[in-house]
């Protein structure tokens, strides 16, 4: 693909973008082209290049909302093998979309769809029913593999998937946000997946105790340790680019940046040191000697590294070539330092922890970090640097 037709798509998708956030306060009556380029910070007449009138931008809207739902459905089904999982996580991945993207519910309940022209409703329509064809494929897979029951048309199964999505959706936008949207989410998929497991599945108890009972706090935050590796490559890619061409991604270390920031040590870190240690202590292993003050020392570590790149970074956007090396070698030190701290962590801290939690400890626990991620980084937050992991390690 050439240089120009790659910056042309690439125009044309930030052109659909900033018309999906206009139409989220404005509306599609309320789009217009002129709106779209000030949004951008263009002149009209560079939004005209790409589009010849606002029809073809309610097009691209179209076209850039189905590019999400479909990639959505391939993530999944690259991420994992366990079918169960594949759903939970595309219905967070669908929610975390629509959060973010207010204007997609006023784009699929508009006039403008719902009595526009025959081609713009088809088109609306084959973008449903090609989500929800890849939703009856992981359906299928599942019955292929004795996890969901046959008796089921995975057709219908997909519709009442995407039902779990589309009345919450609406609630959460007429209460201006007040409805707990990704709470409803959670709680729907319960019911959801306990009427579609398959008898064999249900006799086994491990997939519903998972769900119904939850993780235990440790396999949390060991499942919290997957998505902090897949940054750290990311980070250690960055590095190896920069030694390879002298040049700065940085649009990219910004956002890896940010995820170490807020998920890794406002969330992770955050639930480890204000609910996890304490508990512990509370069940005899001291908080003076042994694991728990080596993990506290190597949270601050970290803190520093992060620290060191950020300023580097700051000093390498103004042409320091010293300052890009040091970004580079802090980000192969911050690697190297909080892989050998997750294994700790994931082989000593956390089989100590579960020796001596009770059941009780446990649902405290999850709770407690259930109301962090709510009051520390936000409500749906945490499923947004889920995904941004995810995006990052396959740049």
């Amino acid at each position: 693909m050439g240089t120009q037709k790659l910056e042309t798509e690439v125009r044309r998708r930030q052109i659909a973008q900033a018309a999906l956030s206009l139409v989220a306060s404005h509306g599609l009556k309320g789009l217009t082209i002129a709106g779209i380029a000030g949004h951008i910070g263009l002149v009209p007449s560079a939004i005209y290049r790409h589009f010849k009138n606002k029809d073809q931008v309610i097009d691209a809207i179209l076209d850039l909302v189905r590019e999400r739902l479909l990639g959505n459905v391939q993530m999944v089904t690259k991420e994992t093998e366990n079918i169960l999982d594949r759903l939970k996580r595309l219905l967070m991945l669908h929610i975390q979309l629509i959060r973010e993207n207010r204007g997609i519910l006023r784009v699929a309940f508009s006039e403008e769809i719902m009595s526009g022209p025959p081609a713009r409703k088809g088109k609306a329509y084959a973008m449903v029913r090609a989500y929800l064809q890849g939703v009856a494929e992981i359906v299928r897979q599942g019955q292929e593999a004795g996890v969901i029951r046959k008796d089921l048309e995975p057709n219908t199964v997909a519709v009442a998937f995407l039902g779990l999505i589309q009345p919450a959706a609406i609630l959460w936008q007429l209460s201006e946000g007040e409805f707990e949207l990704t709470h409803q989410a959670e709680r729907a998929w319960k019911i959801f997946i306990a009427g579609i497991i398959s008898k064999a599945t249900r006799a086994t108890g491990a997939i519903l105790e998972k769900e119904e009972v939850a993780m235990t706090a440790t396999e949390v935050l060991k499942h919290e340790h997957k998505i902090i590796v897949k940054v750290l490559g990311a980070g250690r890619r960055e590095a190896q680019a920069i030694a390879d061409t002298g040049k700065l991604n940085v649009e990219k270390l910004d956002k890896i940046l940010d995820f170490f920031r807020v998920f890794v040590d406002q969330c992770h870190h955050g639930k480890e040191e204000e609910y996890l240690f304490p508990t512990m202590e509370k069940r005899g292993i001291p908080a003076d000697k042994g694991p728990i003050p080596v993990m506290l020392h190597e949270h601050v570590g970290g803190r520093n590294t992060v620290k060191a790149i950020s300023e580097a970074l700051a000093r390498a956007r103004l042409g320091d070539s010293a300052a890009m090396e040091k970004v580079a070698a802090n980000l192969a030190i911050l690697d190297e330092h909080l892989r050998s701290h997750i294994d700790k962590e994931n082989e000593v801290l956390f089989p100590m922890a579960d020796k001596v939690f009770t059941p009780e400890d446990q649902e405290a626990l999850i709770a407690s970090f259930e109301k962090h991620e709510a009051e520390e980084i936000g409500e749906g937050v945490h499923e947004k640097y889920h995904q941004l992991a995810h995006e990052l390690a396959q740049a």
